[in-house]
């Protein structure tokens, strides 16, 4: 048997890829820790077409802080809805119940965990 330095083993390792049940259970911890937050809820995304949902910028919205544990997960997602949704994965159904304006402009932590909680997303 062939005995490797460990330093060696260590910085050869791939990492593991979070499953989505493990990236959704960070995401509702993050939006449950910062329960008075008030987050911005995408406008009417379910009357656009795909493409053009996809490119939505999630700057300033709900789904901004998902792109942040994404990455600190290692999963490297830019700012688009599109990417968020590749990445988690989320269907467009999904995304639109998270963080629609269907119900009001502006949502808090609490409420985006209980929606992600709600969904069966994790």
């Amino acid at each position: 048997m062939k005995h490797e330095n460990p330093d060696v083993v260590q910085r050869s390792a791939k990492p593991v890829r979070p499953t989505r049940r493990e990236l959704l259970l960070r995401v509702a911890s993050y939006f449950e820790s910062r329960p008075d937050q008030v987050f911005n809820a995408l406008h009417r995304i379910e009357y656009h077409a795909e493409p053009v949902i996809r490119t939505r910028d999630t700057q300033g919205t709900a789904f901004a802080p998902i792109v942040d544990v994404l990455n600190a997960a290692g999963v490297p997602t830019d700012q688009t809805l599109g990417a968020v949704m590749d990445n988690v994965p989320m269907t467009r159904g999904e995304a639109h119940e998270l963080a629609c304006d269907c119900n009001g402009h502006k949502m808090t932590g609490t409420a985006i965990a209980a929606r992600l909680r709600t969904l069966e997303m994790i």
